[in-house]
């Protein structure tokens, strides 16, 4: 019920509402909820509200992700939790970490992982070399077919612009990204 609440609120708009209702849902969940659930829902919630608390319930979350995807799209949101903090050096890292631990075989999540990865680094001068070589040695065609080809017509269009775009207005392309990818805890 209160999980219904807070996703309500969510929906309306009121980010504070729906960290105040998932707060109390994690201190009441009943036996049958997911830890992970609550925490991820409040970490993305306290997020939407541009609240630092984000980082503290999305790390809680990454801990317990039950599964590689659900992993990977809770720590896409940590990573922009961490890059809204100006905190990009980490938050690169976090994503290289989640690259690392992929299976093999994962090409969706890792496209997903590597467009997050290219505009972070897009948005650190010392990075931005990197970001269009990993674009470029992973996804040479310029006309990508399959479920994630608008994301990556989309990513290499704008490692290939190179405008100096400011970090901050990368952070929110990446936000942009991450409403198409799936709240964490429903991927």
């Amino acid at each position: 019920m209160l999980r219904g609440a807070a996703r309500q609120a969510l929906t309306d708009g009121r980010a504070d509402r729906s960290v105040l209702l998932l707060r109390r849902a994690l201190r009441e969940q009943a036996p049958h909820t997911r830890e992970y659930d609550l925490l991820a829902e409040l970490g993305a919630a306290a997020l939407s509200a541009g609240s630092p608390e984000a980082l503290v319930h999305l790390r809680q979350a990454l801990e317990k992700a039950p599964t590689p995807a659900t992993r990977v799209a809770t720590g896409l949101h940590y990573a922009h939790a961490l890059a809204r903090e100006h905190r990009h050096p980490a938050a690169l890292s976090l994503l290289g970490e989640l690259a690392a631990s992929l299976p093999a075989g994962d090409e969706r999540l890792r496209t997903r992982l590597d467009a997050v990865t290219a505009l972070l680094s897009l948005g650190q001068v010392e990075t931005r070399a990197g970001a269009r070589a990993l674009v470029h040695s992973r996804y040479p065609a310029r006309n990508a077919s399959g479920p994630d080809a608008t994301l990556l017509r989309a990513l290499r269009l704008v490692v290939d612009r190179d405008n100096g775009a400011t970090a901050s207005t990368l952070v929110r392309q990446v936000g942009s990204m991450l409403r198409i990818t799936g709240s964490p805890s429903t991927g």
